[in-house]
């Protein structure tokens, strides 16, 4: 199999799981109560998936297996300068950078136990 191929695959396969997680969000917006369910996901998606450069960055740096220090402390700095640029609260990018300090922390764990 080519690598053309390869990751053609793997986009089909993450589009069916996509497509998945939509019915069960679909059927749980339904018990709920909404009426216009598609409308609803139309709406509420976009805002989903409307990530800044630095939290894409760091989405991104957690699905590549070859992580790195370096990589997570700049990350880290980045979204504590856009916090500082924008002088406003934003409590995501506060979870990320705690997330990249506690994965930091284990992976540090794992090194010193060895």
């Amino acid at each position: 199999m080519s690598e053309e191929e390869y990751i053609q695959r793997e986009v089909n396969s993450s589009e069916n799981a996509v497509r998945k997680m939509l019915f069960y969000y679909a059927s749980s917006l339904t018990d709920a109560g909404i009426e216009d369910v598609r409308q609803y996901i139309a709406t509420k998606i976009p805002e989903m998936i409307d990530f800044s450069k630095e939290q894409s960055d760091f989405i991104y740096m957690n699905i590549n297996k070859e992580n790195k220090i370096y990589d997570n402390l700049n990350n880290s700095i980045k979204l504590l300068d856009g916090i500082l640029q924008s002088k406003k609260l934003d409590l995501d990018s506060i979870k990320i950078v705690k997330q990249i300090l506690s994965l930091m922390v284990e992976d540090m764990k794992e090194f010193t136990e060895m």
